[in-house]
């Protein structure tokens, strides 16, 4: 029998007498036939059920394919599979708010000190208000009126002492007023800092920030950084007692404040235990880490936010002072009754050091935590009384001081930009001043400043160890011609320099 595409070609080339007695023909017709027969009684059969079929039915079908379109999207989206061959649709699953529980998340998209800073620029405006003998609801004025009261408001604006405002505080008042008009529920559409209706008033805004930086009232405090030698001290052995549940408490929140640049007294008492995992790296190094993101002030959870999930590490040094040493042991002798971190440590009688458990169960009071660093600076004889924030501040300044470039440090510190940045880090470190000083005076400082991270004076074309002939400037080196082929082997030593470039020449001496 010839293949089927042949077979077909060669029909039309038959005889009627081949075409009747061709047995190949015969059985391709009945094959054929016989087809056609079974699809025609399958059609009937269909056309037969669709009649019986009970109204809604076909609907059900076609919400099944619906249901199964939806679940393969839930699949698809990260959520948990619908289960297998289920007939019923899945309810949406909407739990209801009252009023107050939605005015409560409207109202939690400002933090609280957002919201503590508004309050004041609010009342002092109101307080002017009510001294020129004006209606202190200046919430529905017209731009032109409240442009006129904010051009009379500004230049008056004094503390208690009846000196003017820092150049901050000021510019937080006027963004107070604003944010105070813009949020609910008065939203109103304008803007007091950047409409052209209040130019007049802007105008005067910007003369009194001169006039205040010429009366040396432009002052922003800066938190200040760790001295080098109170971080000497801080990271002692004999600086905290790891067998004194306070002390314990103290290290712990010293070295997670230093490693995670964590801002002040922001999610401190919301930290617990399991917020922290304790992991290997591929060198085999222990480290510890925070599990999840946090609500900051500078990633509040805002649609704007970016993705920032990178995950912080305080690793294991094996020294005495161990970071992961003292982090565990605390997690070890707190309660475990509290999933909370920082607990009330047991004192006097309440507390014995054979005991397993040296804390209590309630979460450390706010105003304690708030001291924390004050406190700490008191007890050692610090040269000052730092802040929580000065923590913060000297993790920038040290990372820096060391070479790392600000986008490795913005990782640590959650910033968004460089310029935010630089505020921690304007101003040098006493051991480098000193070392500005000395060399100005042409003064040997090789053996005061060392470990200041600048190298002194060298000596013209002194003669090292290798045979490498070193100017006195840093930015070249002269090597002998016999030298250049094993140049490579060689080490140069200079000054940090990340970021600079470097001329190599040699010369015949």
């Amino acid at each position: 029998m010839e293949s089927e595409g042949n077979f077909e070609l060669s029909l039309s080339s038959l005889s009627d007498s081949e075409w009747e007695n061709d047995e190949d023909i015969k059985q391709f017709i009945a094959e054929e036939g016989r087809k056609q027969n079974e699809h025609a009684t399958l059609h009937e059969a269909d056309k037969g059920a669709s009649a019986q079929v009970p109204v809604g039915h076909a609907e059900t079908e076609h919400q099944n394919e619906n249901e199964d379109y939806e679940g393969s999207i839930a699949v698809d989206a990260g959520f948990d599979e619908p289960p297998q061959n289920s007939t019923k649709k899945r309810k949406r699953q909407f739990l209801p708010t009252t009023e107050q529980e939605r005015k409560e998340i409207a109202d939690n998209v400002d933090s609280k000190e957002t919201k503590r800073a508004t309050k004041f620029g609010v009342k002092l405006f109101k307080e002017w208000l009510e001294k020129e003998k004006l209606d202190p609801a200046f919430e529905e004025l017209s731009p032109n009126d409240l442009n006129e009261y904010l051009r009379r408001f500004y230049p008056e604006m004094r503390s208690g002492t009846e000196k003017r405002y820092s150049k901050s505080t000021m510019a937080g008042v006027r963004a107070s007023i604003n944010r105070h008009l813009t949020n609910p529920p008065f939203l109103r559409n304008i803007c007091i800092m950047k409409d052209s209706a209040f130019s007049t008033s802007n105008k005067m805004f910007c003369g009194v920030l001169k006039k205040a930086k010429e009366e040396g009232c432009d002052e922003t405090k800066h938190y200040p950084n760790i001295a080098e030698s109170d971080l000497t001290k801080l990271r002692s052995d004999q600086a905290f007692d790891l067998n004194d549940p306070t002390q314990l408490q103290e290290k712990v929140w010293f070295d997670l404040q230093l490693h995670f640049a964590r801002r002040g007294m922001e999610n401190t008492r919301s930290l617990k235990a399991s917020s922290f995992a304790i992991k290997t790296d591929d060198m085999g190094k222990e480290y510890a880490y925070l599990k999840h993101a946090e609500c900051t002030k500078n990633h509040p959870g805002k649609m704007s936010d970016t993705n920032y999930k990178t995950k912080k590490r305080m690793y294991a040094n094996g020294t005495a002072t161990c970071p992961l040493k003292s982090f565990r042991l605390l997690l070890e002798k707190r309660n475990k009754e509290n999933d909370v971190l920082y607990q009330k440590p047991r004192t006097g009688r309440k507390f014995n050091p054979t005991q397993d458990v040296w804390y209590l169960k309630s979460v450390r009071g706010h105003n304690t935590l708030a001291v924390m660093m004050p406190r700490i600076s008191e007890r050692l004889g610090l040269s000052e009384r730092y802040t929580n924030h000065s923590v913060r501040a000297t993790t920038v300044s040290v990372l820096a001081d060391n070479g790392v470039e600000a986008r490795e440090i913005m990782r640590i510190t959650d910033h968004k930009n460089e310029g935010s940045l630089r505020s921690y880090n304007t101003d040098s470190t006493d051991s480098r001043k000193r070392a500005y000083s000395s060399f100005l005076q042409n003064a040997n400082v090789e053996q005061s400043e060392a470990g200041c991270g600048i190298s002194p004076p060298t000596p013209k074309h002194p003669q090292n160890k290798a045979g490498l002939t070193a100017c006195a400037s840093s930015s070249c080196v002269h090597v002998p011609p016999s030298s250049v082929s094993n140049f490579t082997n060689i080490g140069i030593p200079m000054m940090n320099i990340t970021n600079s470039v470097v001329n190599v020449h040699y010369h015949s001496t």
